[in-house]
């Protein structure tokens, strides 16, 4: 398997108008023990081998014990078989969280905020946040020579990356399912969780004469 994209938690510092996932400050995300009952269902490392585990969010750097309890119990499922990553908006990055986040075993982060869609602070830490992890030995992503998405000459080396979009945000229609409920507020959709694209589907109006 070539990777695993796990979003843990919506809560965010920032609240973007674009956001794919209606992260927000205070929204829901998982417990420690969901945390841990996803991660033992994820691949059998003996089984099925996974190149990398990128966690996510929301801004994972607001919740350091949920994401720390995962990057943990994920080296102790996985070791060194699999590469962990960590994608942040960089705000909440400094020199202590750096190396925390290296400690547990983390080997790329991708900094997915350097674009005039998020906050002009976020922004000005750009020369900050390379000086940072730069002086952490680590090296930017895109100056290793790839082929076919494989890494030349790599090995486990130190990678990170500031990211961001070229793309104008779509505005979308302000639909029910897009509405940010109170943590158990919906009936049926307890803590407030995402609906799956089939919930989505069942919820929204139908044309006439056309069902799902």
């Amino acid at each position: 398997m070539d990777s695993i994209y796990w979003v843990i938690s919506r809560d965010c510092n920032q609240r973007c108008p674009h956001c794919y996932n209606d992260s927000a400050p205070g929204a829901p995300g998982l417990t420690l023990e969901q945390a841990s009952l996803c991660i033992a269902n994820l691949p059998d490392p003996d089984e099925v081998p996974v190149d990398r585990i990128i966690i996510s969010g929301g801004e994972v750097l607001v919740w350091p014990d949920l994401l720390f309890h995962g990057l943990a119990a994920l080296y102790e499922r996985y070791h060194d078989r699999t590469k962990l990553m960590v994608q942040t908006n960089g705000d909440l990055l400094d020199e202590a969280m750096l190396d925390r986040l290296l400690a547990h075993h983390v080997c790329r982060i991708d900094v997915s905020s350097m674009d005039r869609y998020h906050p002009k602070s976020t922004l000005g830490r750009r020369e900050y946040l390379t000086r940072l992890l730069e002086s952490r030995g680590m090296v930017e992503a895109a100056s290793i020579v790839r082929t076919a998405g494989q890494e030349i000459n790599a090995g486990r080396r130190l990678t990170y990356r500031l990211l961001g979009s070229n793309r104008r945000p779509v505005d979308r229609p302000a639909l029910a399912t897009r509405t940010r409920p109170s943590s158990g507020a919906l009936q049926g959709n307890p803590r407030g969780r995402l609906l799956r694209p089939m919930e989505r589907r069942q919820e929204l109006p139908q044309p006439p004469g056309r069902g799902l």
